[in-house]
């Protein structure tokens, strides 16, 4: 969970969240190397609901957010809830 008024520096735009919210990077070309098509998915928190889907070609530049990132990753990992597959499920299918 990334806290409202955190700001994420994608390659060609800032993200400002508006609220608490999840952050679901979503790589959709993972074969290629990057210069590619990904999104960042903000879900509110508590979930599910995506409110807002981001288009931008590589992952975040801050290595502060990054390390939330994958902070998170980490523990979405550990602990995969139905929540969560219902976020991804929603994700997959835009």
């Amino acid at each position: 969970m990334l806290p409202d008024g955190h700001t994420i520096r994608a390659q060609h735009q800032t993200i400002r969240l508006n609220r608490d919210s999840i952050v679901v990077f979503v790589d959709d070309a993972p074969e290629m190397n990057w210069g590619h098509p990904c999104r960042y998915v903000l879900v509110n928190d508590p979930g599910p609901d995506v409110y807002r889907q981001i288009h931008e070609e590589l992952v975040p530049r801050a290595e502060k957010t990054a390390r939330k990132f994958s902070k998170r990753a980490e523990a979405i990992d550990r602990e995969l809830s139905a929540q969560l597959k219902k976020i991804v499920s929603q994700v997959m299918c835009r």
